[in-house]
């Protein structure tokens, strides 16, 4: 399931006249019955418009974009993916996850891979945005067929775009962070030269097609390593 799916060129018509958010929120209340959160309407309407700025400025043409995509066999929902080929001309599903949180109202946790985030009224435990994508990188490649393909990557960032500050670059996430990459609000440089690298070689129309037939199950990969697992108890 995806909310949104279009071309950037549509994209970018669709935030300039305003309706992108409203478009979000119809599909959301068509597909889960109900009509999504303020915030979250809210937050579509403020990260979606600042996302669009960098890929005009990255001059990306015409690539495919799904937005708020369900993970197979999950409720969780991915931001964006955007399709293209890298710079190794590599078919690559492009993961961006965004956040609006700012450097005020972060601090670590104690948990490894988790940092707390005031949202105002509660504090609330979240895992680090890079330990996020890791998550929808090794779920995405455990259960979609698309991803069998070893000429089809994946590639991941997160855009905080309100974020000026260390915590999420703290060492202990450099594992992490090595991967799945972290941008704040000053570093829209690095971001346009990261986008141009993964996707600005093709629109990437045949591999959306491609992941839009994808068939979901459990891959060959993950199949052998649970009997591997069962085996060695």
């Amino acid at each position: 399931m995806r909310l949104y799916e279009s071309n950037l060129n549509q994209f970018e018509k669709d935030i300039l006249n305003n309706s992108i958010a409203d478009k979000l929120q119809l599909a959301f209340k068509n597909y889960y019955g109900r009509k999504p959160s303020v915030s979250e309407y809210n937050s579509w309407n403020n990260s979606l418009r600042i996302l669009k700025d960098v890929f005009v400025m990255s001059k990306l043409d015409g690539n495919i974009i799904a937005i708020e995509c369900e993970l197979p066999y999950t409720q969780k929902r991915i931001d964006v993916l955007v399709f293209g080929k890298n710079r190794a001309n590599i078919d690559n599903v492009l993961i961006i996850e965004l956040k609006q949180w700012s450097e005020d109202n972060l601090e670590l946790s104690d948990n490894e891979g988790n940092v707390i985030v005031d949202y105002g009224i509660k504090k609330i435990e979240q895992p680090h945005p890079s330990i996020q994508l890791e998550g929808y990188y090794q779920h995405m490649r455990d259960f979609m067929s698309i991803f069998d393909d070893d000429n089809v990557n994946i590639s991941g960032l997160s855009y905080c775009h309100n974020y000026n500050g260390t915590l999420l670059s703290d060492i202990k996430f450099n594992t992490y962070l090595t991967k799945f990459p972290i941008y704040g609000k000053n570093d829209n440089q690095s971001l346009i030269e990261f986008l141009n690298d993964n996707l600005s070689f093709n629109d990437g129309g045949n591999l959306f097609d491609s992941f839009k037939k994808s068939i979901f199950r459990p891959s060959k990969k993950l199949l052998e390593h649970t009997r591997d697992m069962i085996n060695t108890q």
